[in-house]
């Protein structure tokens, strides 16, 4: 006898979250709506979350795990994906959690919509407290009208710099299958920061149909990286990069539909703010020398030089304006000053909120 396809596939990646996992696996089990599968891909983790992962799949016939070296959340999320078989997929996180409505509203708006994708709402939940996000979009139906003229014109830059109007996260969206299998499992392994909204924007693009969900918290996000002494990235720019051609090689796709150059070009921004910045807000082992070196290469390289030579002031604040003009015309000191700036300005902050929820 044949197994019943289950109508949602929940995708998760797995790594070294034994403090979170079993939260966030008790609350896809507990759900209202029952037929889904829960994937579990560990990837590589040294923790006790391997034994978590195989003790939750000798519970529940629903729960398949596998297990993969260390090869990073886009692999995993796509031998999770291609392990599954569900008509609509959820993407998460394994330190996350559910509402225990969430996969029942999201399936009633999906199948009564006809809709490639949903999107919804959540909450943000900090150590200390929690916060809501809401899609800056108008919540309904979009069909292929309505997405060019509302939603592709702000999907990567909503008139506000760093802000986007539908969020880039996967985890608060349902896709149908068909566009994972197309979207998911084009993302290049090197792409390890904004794989997400890489995935998200381009299934965007391909929907015929996308309703946003009005007024539904459902997906619980742990924030556990605000702290200064979080890992450093160093492929940062090679990152930022890859990401801008993948984009570029995605327009050039979809051309006919909608051209996403400028928005693609403020999405290089974005990403150059943060790497700058970021050399000097974390606190890493790279000497001061090193930094100043790695700052002058990014200024050296030909598409940097090529995006700043155009670049918007529509939506900055004066801080990026500051920065994009020391980075504009080249120079490696200007720029690490204003950096340094910025940097201990956000530490301050950092410091100051700690204190009073203290």
């Amino acid at each position: 006898m044949s197994k019943t396809i289950p109508e949602i596939s929940v995708i998760v990646a797995v790594y070294n979250t034994e403090k979170y996992l079993k939260q966030c696996v008790d609350s896809i089990l507990s759900q209202t709506y029952k037929n889904f599968e829960l994937i579990l891909v560990n990837d590589g983790s040294t923790d006790s979350s391997v034994k978590i992962c195989d003790h939750y799949a000798k519970k529940d016939e629903r729960i398949k795990v596998l297990h993969q070296k260390n090869s990073g959340q886009t692999v995993a999320r796509q031998a999770g994906f291609l392990k599954s078989s569900g008509k609509y997929c959820l993407v998460f996180d394994s330190d996350d959690w559910l509402e225990p409505t969430a996969l029942e509203q999201m399936h009633k708006a999906i199948t009564e919509n006809n809709a490639d994708m949903v999107i919804f709402d959540g909450y943000f939940n900090y150590d200390e407290r929690s916060i809501t996000v809401r899609q800056s979009i108008n919540s309904g139906l979009y069909d292929e009208k309505r997405l060019l003229k509302e939603l592709y014109p702000t999907m990567l830059y909503s008139g506000r710099f760093y802000y986007f109007s539908v969020y880039a996260a996967m985890w608060n969206k349902l896709f149908k299958r068909e566009l994972l299998q197309k979207h998911l499992l084009n993302v290049k392994p090197d792409i390890r920061i904004g794989e997400d909204g890489l995935t998200s924007f381009s299934s965007l693009l391909d929907s015929k149909v996308v309703y946003v969900m009005e007024n539904a918290l459902l997906y619980h996000y742990r924030d556990n990286n605000i702290s200064i002494t979080r890992s450093y990235y160093k492929e940062q720019i090679n990152n930022a990069l890859s990401l801008y051609d993948a984009y570029n090689e995605l327009n050039h796709k979809l051309k006919n539909k909608y051209d996403l150059s400028e928005q693609i070009d403020y999405y290089l921004l974005y990403n150059l703010k943060s790497i700058v910045i970021e050399e000097f807000f974390y606190r890493h082992k790279k000497s001061l020398i090193k930094r100043l070196l790695y700052i002058r290469s990014i200024l050296n390289n030909n598409t940097v030089k090529n995006v700043l030579s155009k670049y918007y002031k529509k939506g900055m604040k004066f801080e990026h304006l500051a920065l994009f003009s020391a980075m504009r015309i080249g120079s490696t000191f200007f720029t690490t000053c204003i950096a340094l700036l910025i940097a201990y300005k956000m530490r301050l902050r950092l410091i100051i909120k700690r204190t009073k929820v203290s």
